[in-house]
């Protein structure tokens, strides 16, 4: 049945007696609502909740904010897990503290306790149009980008292979030469191609598109984190709970538990606010990235062009490595040379063991080598992504799928666009030698399709 062919959604509830014994009077599955309770549990425990989604595949969940056992955290860590779309409801006291972290969490839907009749009517309306919306939006982002299972075992037979966590800089400075699809897959490969647990963090303050890239359909980002970091600064009883508040706007993208989203700004005027700003903006990122990096194997930070901007600045002091990105030509390999060698290196002291080159967009036919565009340059080259003429990046990023999740698992690719994933996934096998592993599996396994046709 499809989303959009339901006779009824079926609901779980966590809430406390006085809360879902109302619920269920109006709502049971006898009744003729669109949306009818299935189960009900007065208490909230993850395990046991992953457990009863698997059994029952509910399109709704309904959390009363005083629940015991339940936290937002919880619940980001829930849809995580989960195999199947739904909606998450919270239910709350108009006015209360829980009912504006509710509403910050960006939850599917919010509605106030008491219920009331109204209320119920509205359940019926609302939530089968955004059960069908989220059903939409299900498969996209990095979704669908699991390896097959030969390059699971591949993976996990390499898994002993030397790797370290990182924190990786994307940085360029012109605009329009792939940093954030090479951020966004890079990212994707660590994650589903690799199986580690990788943060994206937008940190663009020339305005971030790493949430249209991957279908992150959320309003708080890099802005709400930083903003949170400064009201707890400072404040013993605060700065404990810091960390998991911060830690709490990631999003984690539908079907790939293990790659978490932190949105960028939206526009110039957030990246001037005075969390962001100047020095703020470079404290942050220097508290903020070291933080991830215990937290996540891989951090991934997709930078804008201006170098000088105290976010930015914060990125440089404290990534472990830099990749350049370039295109091809003799101006844009010109432009990376003068600004890591004049700025990243001679004015901020960034060490040029630090950085690699990659060359996006790339071609044989033009003239230059990989180690002639190297040479040139003076950066050593971390690899190349080469051009896919076929309009397969295009057609990835004006799905909201990340290229990789797109394309990995089909048989019948064009060589270019195979060309193309091999590039990212050499790239990330430099992080992450297992994922070089993987990769060979794939391109043995596909070779014997070929010869048994």
């Amino acid at each position: 049945m499809s989303e959009t062919q339901f006779e009824y959604l079926t609901a779980l509830v966590f809430a406390r007696p006085d809360v879902s014994t109302p619920m269920n009077a109006n709502m049971h599955l006898a009744t003729d609502r669109k949306v009818r309770i299935s189960n009900i549990l007065p208490m909230f425990d993850l395990t046991q909740a992953v457990d009863i989604l698997k059994s029952i595949n509910p399109q709704v969940i309904f959390i009363d904010a005083h629940v015991d056992g339940f936290t937002l955290s919880s619940l980001g860590a829930l849809r995580q897990q989960s195999s199947a779309p739904f909606v998450a409801v919270g239910l709350a006291q108009a006015g209360s503290t829980e009912m504006e972290q509710m509403l910050g969490y960006d939850l599917d839907a919010t509605y106030t306790l008491p219920l009331n009749p109204q209320v119920y009517d509205r359940f019926d309306k609302e939530l089968p149009t955004k059960y069908t919306e989220i059903s939409r939006a299900w498969g996209k982002g990095a979704w669908g980008a699991g390896a097959p299972e030969a390059i699971k075992a591949a993976t996990a037979a390499a898994g002993s292979t030397s790797w370290q966590r990182s924190a990786i800089g994307v940085y360029s400075p012109k605009g329009g030469v792939g940093k954030t699809v090479l951020a966004c897959e890079l990212a994707a490969t660590l994650a589903a191609l690799g199986g580690r647990d990788v943060a994206l963090i937008d940190a663009n303050m020339n305005g971030g598109h790493v949430k249209y890239r991957l279908n992150v359909d959320v309003s708080h980002g890099i802005l709400n984190a930083a903003a949170t970091y400064y009201q707890n600064k400072g404040h013993p009883s605060l700065e404990a709970d810091a960390l998991q508040k911060v830690l709490g706007f990631l999003v984690p993208l539908a079907g790939t538990p293990n790659l978490k989203v932190l949105p960028g700004v939206v526009n110039m005027e957030q990246s001037l606010n005075d969390s962001l700003r100047g020095e703020a903006g470079m404290e942050f990122m220097t508290w903020f990235i070291p933080v991830l990096k215990r937290q996540f194997d891989f951090v991934v930070i997709d930078m804008g062009s201006s170098i000088n901007v105290g976010v930015h600045i914060g990125v440089l002091k404290s990534v472990d490595y830099l990749l350049a990105i370039c295109e091809p030509d003799l101006t844009s390999l010109k432009d990376i040379k003068e600004t890591v060698h004049r700025t990243i290196v001679g004015k901020h002291g960034i060490g040029l063991d630090r950085i690699g080159l990659v060359v996006n967009k790339w071609q044989d036919d033009l003239g230059i080598s990989l180690k002639e565009a190297s040479k040139y340059a003076e950066i050593t080259s971390m690899g190349i992504i080469t051009n896919d003429p076929t309009g397969n990046v295009t057609r990835a990023g004006n799905s909201s799928r990340s290229y990789v999740a797109t394309f990995i698992n089909e048989k019948n690719n064009p060589k270019e666009t195979e060309q193309t994933l091999h590039g990212f996934a050499q790239l990330a096998g430099q992080f992450y030698p297992p994922i070089s592993a993987a990769w060979s599996e794939r391109l043995k396994s596909g070779r014997k399709k070929k010869r048994g046709r």
